[in-house]
């Protein structure tokens, strides 16, 4: 997803799964640095402004897929992705939000499902 953010004439489409978004959050990241913001969804995207941010208006499309399910709160998935999905829509950036039921825990088959499900969408 940062690839299509910083790369959006070469990465037009992007679909984003279960991400916590916010490397902050993680244990054991460290100390904060002027390089993090690059790699920072949450960080990166409420900075965006002026040009950049008018062609991202016209040429990027994201997906955000989360289940509800096991392990998507403790994870900090299903919290980050809706956060980041308001950070898109206060930014006017194309987006999708799909959030899955409670029957789709974080894990390899969900995710292999929810593929199945959207990766056609990315052209």
């Amino acid at each position: 997803m940062l690839f299509a953010l910083r790369h959006a004439h070469l990465f037009p489409h992007a679909l984003a799964m279960s991400g916590n978004y916010d490397p902050r959050s993680w244990r054991g990241w460290g100390e904060s640095s002027s390089e993090e913001y690059l790699t920072n969804p949450t960080q990166f995207v409420p900075g965006l402004g002026d040009g950049h941010l008018d062609f991202l208006r016209s040429a990027v499309r994201i997906s955000l897929v989360v289940g509800s399910g096991q392990w998507e709160d403790t994870t900090g998935a299903h919290s980050s992705t809706h956060r980041l999905a308001e950070m898109l829509h206060d930014k006017g950036i194309t987006h999708d939000l799909f959030v899955w039921g409670r029957e789709w825990p974080h894990d390899w088959p969900s995710w292999r499902a929810q593929a199945a499900t959207y990766l056609h969408d990315l052209g």
